[in-house]
């Protein structure tokens, strides 16, 4: 960031809002000292505070409080950018490990996609594979809904991309289901990892 346009965005960070500010500690302070002129004198309390009322009401007083607010904005607005630039370095830094291990998903679930079954393979063998399939798409299930939300939870899981066909490489109906499902999961996966739509705000 450039020099000028880095004090460019301190003035504006340390506008931003100060009038507002302003008007609103200056009607409070309005509203107190006519309440302490109103109410003082009913507790027996004969305090002639016009002179203060006048003094602490006029256009001095205003801009005095006003300055007051920008010159601490100015003095704070530094400190604003710096944590506004960390933020985003850590929503940035928070999407890259994201991808990344949704990567690692895409790898992983390729690998079970393109694993080749014997056609005569046991129940038993089959099973293991089945049972990996499944730790797997429960892992990712549960780590794309907890780091990710509901609703890339949901894209993950969505059906709408899922028809029925039969694969070549299926050795029984099951296995063939599976791969119906991971060729699913495997174009949903990469919507999430292309798109940031489906980030959780830090």
């Amino acid at each position: 960031m450039g020099f000028f346009r880095y004090y460019r965005r301190v003035l504006r960070v340390a506008f931003t809002h100060s009038l507002d500010i302003a008007q609103a500690a200056i009607f409070v302070s309005v509203i107190l000292i006519g309440a302490a002129a109103y109410l003082l004198p009913l507790f027996g309390m004969p305090i002639d505070l016009r002179r203060w009322i006048e003094a602490l009401t006029g256009w001095q007083v205003a801009a005095g409080v006003f300055g007051t607010i920008v010159a601490v904005r100015l003095v704070l607005a530094p400190y604003w950018i710096h944590q506004e630039l960390e933020q985003t370095r850590a929503s940035v830094d928070k999407r890259k490990a994201a991808r990344a291990q949704l990567q690692k998903f895409y790898v992983e679930l390729g690998q079970l996609l393109s694993e080749k079954l014997s056609k005569d393979i046991s129940a038993e063998d089959f099973k293991k594979y089945a049972d990996r399939v499944e730790a797997w798409g429960n892992g990712a299930i549960d780590w794309i809904g907890t780091n990710l939300g509901a609703a890339a939870q949901a894209r993950f899981l969505d059906k709408s991309n899922r028809f029925a066909a039969h694969f070549s490489g299926a050795v029984n109906d099951e296995h063939n289901n599976l791969i119906l499902i991971l060729n699913s999961l495997q174009k949903n996966l990469s919507a999430l990892i292309e798109s940031d739509a489906w980030d959780v705000e830090s």
